[in-house]
């Protein structure tokens, strides 16, 4: 259990625009898709369920220290690794989402983040593509 809240525990909340993301399947080794490919520069919001500073290849292993099922998208930045669950263009469907992983068991401390052409922010019901930085 300690294991668990120290996994979860040291979830950060913000990553560079040029900051890869990968998405893993559950029981795949992780390949490579970029958080700019993004619908139409549409906002997509996740949940983020935890950062690490050694990355974790194999969905597996998430999924059973985390309780989430995947798939999980992993956003490299600096020495962190953020991991989160789920595709939204909503932020409500992003908090329905967490609140039912809360009611699965999932740690508390998970929080939505939106991403927009790459860049990510801890999201927020009124956040718009202005709310992101231009570079």
């Amino acid at each position: 259990m300690r294991l668990l809240i120290l996994f979860i525990g040291i979830c950060v909340a913000f990553a560079s625009p040029s900051d890869a993301t990968t998405q893993a399947s559950s029981g795949e080794t992780a390949t490579n898709v970029r958080a700019s490919e993004n619908l139409n520069g549409r906002i997509v919001y996740r949940v983020q369920i935890c950062a690490l500073r050694k990355p974790v290849n194999v969905a597996r292993i998430l999924t059973r220290r985390t309780k989430v099922p995947g798939p999980f998208y992993i956003n490299h930045s600096g020495k962190f690794n953020r991991y989160s669950v789920g595709r939204f263009f909503t932020f409500e469907d992003a908090m329905r989402y967490r609140a039912y992983l809360i009611d699965k068991g999932v740690d508390k401390f998970i929080f939505v983040v939106a991403f927009y052409q790459g860049e990510q922010l801890t999201a927020g019901p009124d956040i718009t593509p202005s709310s992101f930085s231009n570079r």
